[in-house]
């Protein structure tokens, strides 16, 4: 069996050549090669993000949906500290990182199946994006907790270690959700490794994505974010006459719903980074325009 070409965009880069990789299936593609090829073409930081925030403004409903559903839980756990008793606190640490991790994780798959859909048909079937078989659920939790204990690790490391698993990391979900060849249970270490390949080389362009995402979480959660700490919810309670169990529900709420719209937003935004790695290493583009060119004279040449 033949290699499949080089990547010409690869030339000069000695190592880190890859050949090209063909596309996931996209059954029932409504969109031609040439105009998903233009739509998958490598973009600048700002050129994706316009692109991420395209998709969110058709989607928003399903995926804020979809990523409140995670959070509320989540918060309720974490804001009534319900957690083992007697633990040492650095697993306090992990259990708390992982938890979050969760938030993000979860929402983050489901919204890289909605930018596929939108991509490659132009619409979004919810059903298609919430079908997870058991094997596969339990897979992605699997995942998420491989990745949280990785964050969980980076910050006892400081804040290198924190930098450095979450951009090795970033991609692993998507992969996990949208390149399904292997089985569930396979695809965990698959998806942790096929995300480092895919981040090699884009440091720079994740960390200024990353900035602006964290920026964003600042804004969205600065409401609310100092009440998570019991004795400033005590404080507040007591100074304006506001019942403690109340205040308590109202912040676990409010905290669900602006973690839900950063969980969203960190969602597609790596779901569209995912396809435009692919795009630069793998020239997804080049195959589209190929496949295209072989359509246009009547088969390959």
């Amino acid at each position: 069996m033949s290699k499949a070409p080089m990547d010409p965009r690869a030339r000069g880069r000695g190592e880190r050549r890859v050949r090209l990789l063909p596309l996931p299936p996209t059954e029932g593609a409504e969109v031609d090669s040439v105009e998903l090829a233009n739509r998958l073409a490598p973009r600048g930081v700002g050129g994706l993000l316009d692109r991420a925030m395209s998709i969110l403004r058709k989607e928003l409903g399903l995926l804020f949906g979809i990523s409140l559903a995670i959070w509320i839980p989540l918060r309720v756990l974490l804001l009534y500290q319900v957690r083992p008793m007697d633990v040492d606190p650095t697993l306090i640490v992990l259990i708390e990182q992982s938890l979050m991790t969760i938030g993000f994780v979860l929402p983050a798959a489901f919204a890289a199946r909605v930018v596929a859909a939108q991509l490659a048909r132009d619409g979004v079937d919810w059903v298609r994006v919430l079908a997870l078989g058991p094997a596969e659920a339990v897979g992605l939790l699997s995942l998420t907790l491989a990745i949280g204990v990785a964050s969980g690790v980076g910050i006892c490391m400081c804040f290198i270690g924190v930098v450095a698993a979450k951009f090795w990391l970033a991609l692993a979900p998507v992969v996990y959700v949208l390149e399904l060849e292997r089985k569930p249970f396979a695809r965990i270490g698959y998806a942790l490794q096929r995300s480092v390949s895919l981040v090699a080389g884009s440091f720079w362009r994740w960390l200024a994505i990353a900035t602006i995402l964290m920026v964003l979480h600042l804004l969205l959660t600065l409401p609310v974010g100092y009440l998570d700490d019991p004795g400033e919810r005590l404080s507040f309670a007591l100074r304006f006459g506001v019942d403690l169990n109340l205040l308590e529900l109202l912040v676990a709420l409010l905290g669900a719903v602006f973690l839900a719209l950063v969980g969203v937003l960190n969602g597609v935004v790596f779901a569209a980074f995912y396809f435009d790695q692919r795009a630069r290493l793998e020239g997804v583009d080049l195959y589209l325009n190929l496949a295209w060119l072989e359509e246009q004279n009547g088969g390959p040449a």
